[in-house]
């Protein structure tokens, strides 16, 4: 028994999930508990690699691999970099002058501009 709770990874499930009744409180916390379980966590991939390590093409092949290339969203960073420069905003034109000295972006514009594309299609 404690071999298939081991391998199912049941304390994790249920460390979880009182970690979100203790965050949450909620009213209902059978029906908060079920919801929970009915919900699919998404899965996140992270590939990180130098400028000219071929991270994107990598991140491309992968979904090709998994077959599930509607499920699955990939985001560059320097595209998304790019992109903020051709706004001409203010974390653009930081942007820019990095790219012009060859040094690297700082990196809360980074952070600043992924957590918006993540918490954007997250809300999809």
């Amino acid at each position: 028994m404690e071999d298939t709770i081991e391998e199912h990874k049941i304390y994790e499930l249920f460390e979880g999930m009182m970690k979100q009744l203790i965050v949450h409180k909620p009213d209902d916390p059978i029906d908060f508990l079920i919801k929970k379980l009915e919900q699919t966590e998404p899965k996140r991939y992270v590939i990180i690699g130098p400028p000219g390590s071929q991270s994107h093409d990598i991140s491309l092949r992968m979904i090709e691999q998994l077959n599930r290339g509607s499920e699955f969203q990939c985001v560059n960073v320097g595209d998304q970099l790019l992109f903020e420069m051709n706004k001409r905003l203010e974390a653009g034109k930081k942007a820019a002058e990095a790219f012009k000295t060859h040094s690297y972006v700082e990196d809360e514009i980074v952070i600043e501009l992924l957590q918006g594309i993540i918490n954007q299609y997250e809300s999809q």
